[in-house]
């Protein structure tokens, strides 16, 4: 709309060209013209002018990629469509106009489609690479902060294909993907507490500059905020190189040379696979390419920077924008299909970047399926979530739909909020989501008459005749006699109207209950497992215990912490210890089986150290140890480690003394 009100944009935009080339002139024949011209600052950033030349432009390319992406994902029978397209067109339009006031050539139409952050697989290791995706070429960069004061970056073209010799391999190696994720897990793990420890270090440097007025701070007393800014940046540029594990194939057909990019997730992996599909098929042979002329039309490009987002920070809140907690995802219905389908749904949800599919619902075959089922998700720095509709086939499944949703606070709410999204090609999806803060989370005992839910383990254990609860055995058994190979287990996410049903069971009577573990699905049985020691009282590791076993897990010497550990560790009650060790030995087995299930003992330990160690809130307020019970993503990291260590010590068959309780 601004390109019909205002003649004076598509003036500025026809004369663009000529208004580099004059500014670059100029520069050349006066270096004091030059000198100036790098040393301007805008919005207390420093920039240059031509920087600044090329910021309409970039805009309106920017503009013109949003519309496009808007009109794929909205249904043609919306009220807005005609209106999307209808801009779209102009866009375009003024864009081709512009263009073609310059030189009527290939390089005056070639265009951005796409670019973003991948990792490149080799033989050996793995490198971060920046790709940038044209109408007729793809381009692979390494990135490179130019100068250290602008973080002005410049881009290194490592190779290119051309559109008309690049092939697209569909086949790929499911069991070499899972062997990634495997060999990857343990270092990812360390590379989020690592992530999570420099971004409270970062609030705090920042919150520092805050008090003290940045505008009368030297550049020595800024030097260590520049400093945890630049090794986040680091971190989390280790954690995109260690996350991904999907792979999507390229081939160079006129050399025969081929490419692995490595995928966060199957949405990421989609996406690149549709629009660079999209394009083969209309690409022509470009005009002659060298490496000089890629990395021109590279460095031309302005793209805002992808990477090291921790360099350009203002905003100290870095850690909220992070979720941790729980979200109760429902999906409803889908309606759009053009014919029966039997379908189903996939839920992923991201992990500081690194996503894990959370939830799937069952097989559902019609025109309109409706599987109103519920999944009660753990979030642990979560930012986004996926949902893709699949149809299965006969021999693989293909993809109807997918859509992205960024998750907020200001948006998920305490109340199911229900929401129809677009999955593209004509699709909705209606959903329902809830989400619970770690601080909700509160541990209390049972509103409702019950024997097993929401009742202290020693009354359990005492009613029982036995002190590991019978729940917690018979579970675990069933887990074992055929569940320790599914994929994801314990990560995975069961329907909650059935783990809801078992749990009103075994409240009613514990023999009903175990009598119809055989025939529920092994997700109801682990999300049976977890909610039962999320809803006891007092965590498993005890309210009281649990300072000592923080202060424990920070010790430096070796032995000492041992001794401190194990001697905290068998001096709990013994119902609590036989169910503790109960649990280590059942995760070190589940560990046993990672090959096949991708459930190493740090991801165990990540979604079993909050249900076992989060003390009830009670306790942190009346013992006045507010300072050791942080909350969100810390609080989760340290739980997670006091879990791993005494899981490494199982696997190690430590010889654990006996419970001083039971001596």
């Amino acid at each position: 709309m601004v390109i019909n009100e205002y003649c004076i944009a598509e003036e500025f935009l026809k004369r663009h060209h000529e208004a580099i080339s004059t500014f670059q002139r100029c520069c050349a024949d006066s270096q004091q013209f030059a000198n100036l011209a790098k040393t301007l600052k805008y919005r207390q950033v420093e920039t240059n002018v031509e920087e600044l030349l090329r910021k309409p432009i970039e805009r309106f390319q920017c503009n013109a990629l949003v519309l496009h992406d808007l009109k794929n994902c909205t249904p043609t029978s919306h009220k807005d469509f005609d209106l999307v397209v209808k801009s779209l067109n102009i866009a375009k339009n003024f864009l081709d106009v512009c263009s073609g006031s310059r030189n009527n050539n290939v390089e005056d139409s070639r265009h951005l489609v796409k670019n973003g952050i991948v990792v490149i697989k080799s033989e050996k290791d793995r490198k971060l690479r920046h790709i940038f995706l044209f109408n007729d070429v793809l381009v692979c960069c390494k990135q490179k902060i130019s100068s250290a004061r602008s973080h002005r970056l410049t881009y290194e073209v490592k190779w290119y294909i051309p559109l008309c010799d690049l092939k697209l391999e569909d086949k790929f190696s499911a069991q070499e993907e899972k062997q990634a994720d495997i060999r990857h897990q343990e270092e990812i793990s360390s590379l989020k507490k690592e992530l999570v420890k420099l971004q409270k270090e970062l609030k705090e440097e920042m919150q520092k500059v805050k008090a003290a007025d940045s505008q009368v701070l030297t550049h020595r007393q800024n030097r260590p905020l520049e400093y945890v800014r630049k090794k986040l940046a680091e971190q989390e540029a280790k954690l995109l190189v260690a996350s991904p594990h999907l792979q999507l194939k390229l081939l160079n057909q006129a050399n025969q040379k081929a490419f692995v990019l490595l995928m966060a997730s199957d949405y990421e992996r989609t996406n690149w696979k549709s629009t660079i599909s999209g394009l083969l098929g209309k690409a022509n042979p470009p005009a002659k390419l060298s490496l000089a002329d890629v990395t021109n039309l590279i460095n031309s490009q302005r793209i805002p920077k992808l990477l090291g987002s921790a360099l350009d920070s203002n905003d100290i809140s870095l850690e909220e924008e992070r979720l941790n907690g729980n979200l109760n995802v429902v999906i409803h219905k889908l309606q759009g299909l053009r014919e029966e389908a039997d379908a189903f749904c996939s839920v992923e949800v991201d992990s500081f970047g690194h996503f894990f599919t959370k939830a799937k619902t069952n097989r559902l075959k019609g025109r309109e399926p409706s599987w109103n089922e519920e999944f009660d998700i753990d979030l642990e720095g979560a930012q986004s979530m996926h949902i893709l509709c699949y149809k299965i086939g006969s021999h693989t499944d293909s993809l109807l739909g997918k859509c992205s949703l960024f998750l907020h606070k200001e948006w998920i709410t305490e109340d199911f909020q229900n929401k129809v999204i677009s999955l593209g090609n004509e699709l909705l999806l209606t959903v329902s989501l809830k989400y619970t803060s770690p601080e909700k989370l509160k541990r209390m005992a049972s509103s409702v008459k019950s024997d097993v839910f929401g009742v202290k383990l020693e009354r359990i254990v005492k009613k029982e005749g036995r002190q590991v609860p019978l729940i917690v055995a018979a579970c675990t058994e069933e887990i074992e006699r055929r569940g320790l190979k599914d994929v994801g287990i314990y990560r995975v996410s069961g329907l909650s109207s059935e783990i809801q049903r078992l749990k009103k069971v075994f409240n009613k009577n514990s023999s009903e209950g175990i009598a119809g573990l055989a025939s529920a699905d092994t997700n109801v049985l682990t999300g049976l497992v977890k909610l039962f020691f999320r809803e006891l009282p007092e965590a498993l590791f005890t309210d009281l215990g649990y300072p000592e076993f923080v202060k424990g897990i920070g010790l430096t010497d070796p032995d000492t912490k041992e001794r401190f550990l194990v001697g905290q560790l068998v001096g709990l009650p013994s119902c609590n210890y036989a169910t503790i060790m109960h649990v280590l030995n059942h995760l070190v087995k589940v560990s046993q089986n990672e090959e096949a299930n991708k459930m190493s003992l740090a991801n165990l330990a990540t979604v079993f150290g909050p249900t076992l160690l989060r003390p009830a809130e009670k306790d942190q307020m009346a013992n006045g140890m507010e300072s050791l019970f942080c909350h969100g993503a810390r609080e989760v990291i340290l739980q997670t480690t006091i879990l791993l260590y005494f899981l490494n010590l199982m696997t190690k068959n430590y010889n654990f003394p006996l419970p001083k309780s039971a001596k």
